[in-house]
């Protein structure tokens, strides 16, 4: 018990971290007074697969491991819009730099949320039916 204290401290600490070391990054920017803005052609693309790809494809598959363990409807369903979610986010990053990527980015993106938003919906009270 006492290694998990020692853990649980120094995540505290990395966390509290984190406050200093933004606000130093916010007054170097600050006195470095940049004024010219870019956004590389991949930036989108890799942050959309990285950040908001992977990691929820990554939560539908504990969902599906819990669910082949338990048989849940709700983890089925919240685990298939954590997957339509993280797929469609993967998707419309990729498709940000075709022509007119921008319109169909949004498009791909905005439907496959409201399909994981109607999972999500049917999943939340399943449990309570089966009981």
């Amino acid at each position: 018990m006492n290694a998990t204290n020692s853990d649980l401290d120094r995540r505290k600490l990395a966390s509290l971290a984190l406050i200093p070391f933004s606000l130093i990054l916010m007054v170097i920017v600050t006195v470095l007074d940049i004024r010219t803005a870019t956004d590389p052609p991949f930036l989108l693309t890799i942050l959309n697969t990285l950040l908001i790809g992977i990691i929820p494809l990554v939560i539908a598959i504990i969902a599906f491991r819990s669910y082949r363990s338990s048989g849940s409807t709700s983890l089925f369903m919240m685990g298939s819009g954590m997957m339509i979610f993280g797929i469609g986010s993967i998707a419309a990053g990729w498709v940000i730099g075709l022509t007119d990527g921008a319109n169909v980015s949004v498009a791909i993106y905005n439907v496959c949320i409201f399909i994981s938003a109607v999972f999500y919906l049917d999943g939340s009270p399943a449990d309570f039916h089966q009981k």
